[in-house]
C-alpha cells in the first residue's frame, strides 16, 4: 500500500471507497497471509512478522514494544492473564497526520485457538478461503 504525500483534512465517502477498493487485492492477500500463519498462543510471532511487513509496505516505520508482565498485571485497567508473555512484543507503528482533527487508534491481536481435532474440520484450519461464492473479498478458515 502506498502512503499518501499529504492527507486531506476531510476525505468524501466516494473517494475513501475508491481508495479502499484500490488497495483490495494487496488487502486481500495481507488477509490470507494472516489466516494461514499458524498464530496459537504461544507461537504468534509469524503474524507479528506479517502485521510489521504490512506496516512498513504502507510506508510507516514499525517497532516492537516488549511485553512486560508486571507492568500490564499493574495497570488499573488491565484485563487479568496467565501465559508467559516472556519474549513477546507488541508491533506498532504511528501514522502522523497533517493537522489538529481527531486520532485514530487501530487494535488487534494475531492469537488464535489451537483447531483441536483436524478431523472435525472440513479443511486444513489454517487454509484460507474465499468469504464469498465469488470466490472475492476476504478469506476465512476452514470450520
Amino acid at each position: 500500500m502506498a502512503r499518501p504525500a499529504t492527507a486531506p483534512t476531510r476525505v468524501a465517502d466516494d473517494e475513501l471507497a475508491r481508495a479502499v477498493a484500490a488497495e483490495a487485492d494487496v488487502m486481500d492477500e495481507l488477509l490470507v497471509r494472516l489466516v494461514e500463519a499458524p498464530t496459537t498462543l504461544g507461537n504468534e510471532e509469524p503474524g507479528q512478522a506479517i502485521v510489521e511487513e504490512a506496516l512498513r509496505d504502507a510506508g510507516l516505520e514499525p517497532r516492537r514494544i516488549p511485553m512486560d508482565a508486571d507492568a500490564l498485571r499493574a495497570h488499573p485497567l488491565a484485563a487479568p492473564f496467565t501465559w508467559d508473555v516472556g519474549g513477546k512484543s507488541n508491533v506498532v507503528a504511528t501514522w502522523e497526520g497533517a493537522g489538529t482533527g481527531r486520532s485514530l487508534l487501530l487494535n488487534g491481536h494475531v492469537d488464535v485457538v489451537p483447531p483441536a481435532a483436524e478431523s472435525l474440520w472440513s479443511g486444513a484450519p489454517f487454509a484460507a478461503r474465499p468469504a464469498t461464492a465469488s470466490g472475492s473479498s476476504a478469506a476465512v478458515r476452514a470450520t
